[in-house]
């Protein structure tokens, strides 16, 4: 016979509980994101590391299935990643969640949508405040340029890639910047480098997967960019190399090696 004790609990703020029960979400995604929950709020942690077996072990959802639902759960803002670890996010009113109409007692349509839209008892959408309608991305908004900006990088690299919807990809641009904080300069900088990748230019094909990996883009970033020549096997360290003075530096007949082409590289 089951017997929780009160003394182990998960401690969540009410209000983000009262959040939680207003929010519609399939039975994938309910289970996972109160594992979440348990795994992080359970333990006093803010994020965690939750690998897919233990997602599975704990949910009895197949493999299958939870990369795709963690993905959503992502897209909708309701989860975060932090340098691999999963985390939720409490501001709720970030959470960019779909209209769902929900039945009265009488059986027919209610009041209240996901985002606290009116529905008239027809089903009819009614929104006196004027509620928040999907945001368009114009050609001259910097979500849309820096998309057809990603596009055209992959294009570089593989001409007949077909051309997406550029407005949805404009979507994941616009939460890098306003949810994740990225600046559009920063952006760019991590297309430019992942697009020249000779791995990543054949994983990163759109924004969502741009936005979903970009940490780890970041971090390979400066894994890179700090393999300077002293890190270079069988090469002399030289802590203040500089690409236009290095030739002077140079051993005597060092300039026919192998290792002096790939310094000239970095």
């Amino acid at each position: 016979m089951a017997n929780p004790q009160p003394d182990k609990f998960t401690k969540i703020s009410n209000e983000l509980l009262e959040a939680i029960i207003r929010t519609y979400m399939s039975n994938y995604e309910h289970r996972i994101f109160w594992l979440i929950v348990r795994k992080t709020y359970g333990y006093n942690k803010k994020s965690d590391w939750i690998s897919q077996t233990q997602i599975v072990e704990e949910t009895g959802i197949r493999k299958q299935h939870v990369s795709r639902t963690i993905k959503k759960l992502y897209n909708k803002n309701m989860i975060m990643k932090i340098e691999n670890k999963l985390a939720i996010q409490k501001d709720y009113d970030l959470w960019e969640l779909p209209k769902q109409v929900t039945s009265n007692p009488n059986g027919l349509p209610g009041k209240v949508t996901q985002t606290g839209s009116k529905v008239t008892q027809m089903g009819v959408k009614s929104n006196p405040n004027g509620g928040t309608p999907k945001k368009k991305y114009t050609k001259e908004s910097i979500e849309y340029k820096i998309s057809e900006y990603l596009f055209e990088k992959i294009q570089q690299n593989n001409p007949n890639h077909k051309k997406p919807n550029l407005e949805s990809w404009s979507k994941f641009i616009d939460l890098m910047i306003r949810i994740d904080k990225r600046t559009p300069r920063g952006i760019k900088e991590v297309i430019d480098w992942c697009q020249a990748d000779s791995f990543w230019h054949k994983n990163i094909l759109s924004t969502s997967k741009l936005r979903d990996k970009f940490d780890q883009l970041v971090m390979n970033m400066g894994d890179k960019k700090q393999q300077t020549p002293d890190k270079i096997a069988g090469i002399e360290a030289y802590k203040d190399y500089k690409p236009e003075t290095i030739d002077s530096k140079m051993p005597k007949g060092f300039k026919d090696s192998e290792q002096y082409k790939r310094i000239k590289k970095l």
